[in-house]
């Protein structure tokens, strides 16, 4: 298996003709431009998007994890089942966490992993952390 996109976004929309639209895409900051006196938690929408190939040799995953950092800290998780009718080639996980409550300023991290019942068959990291400023 392999980690194919992971982009961090304003929001993400499933469409008609079995299509996902990805709007408002971060780079490695996302600058919130907060009053100074603001207190946590901050109430902030955010879109991930995740695509993982699957080569013919690997076990086709039948759940999924996936782990919201902040400053190293566990503040939010996603999960649930994975079915196809089909060998799937592809897996395409889009999220919305809304509101994701951020403690405050910070860093975050993204940990994805697949399983096939309790086995753990793909653990993965977001490529680079992205700065909350």
């Amino acid at each position: 298996m392999r980690l194919l996109d992971f982009l961090v976004a304003d929001d993400i929309r499933r469409e008609l003709g079995n299509k996902i639209s990805v709007m408002g895409v971060f780079n490695d900051t996302i600058n919130l431009n907060l009053p100074a006196n603001a207190a946590g938690p901050i109430l902030f929408r955010l879109g991930l998007f995740v695509r993982v190939l699957i080569d013919e040799t690997d076990e086709i995953p039948d759940r999924f994890r996936l782990i919201i950092l902040h400053n190293d800290a566990n503040i939010a998780e996603f999960g649930g089942t994975i079915s196809s009718k089909e060998r799937a080639k592809l897996i395409t996980l889009p999220f919305v966490a809304n509101p994701l409550p951020l403690p405050g300023l910070g860093v975050l991290n993204f940990q994805l992993e697949l399983f096939k019942g309790d086995v753990n068959l793909f653990l993965t990291t977001s490529p680079f952390p992205i700065e909350v400023t």
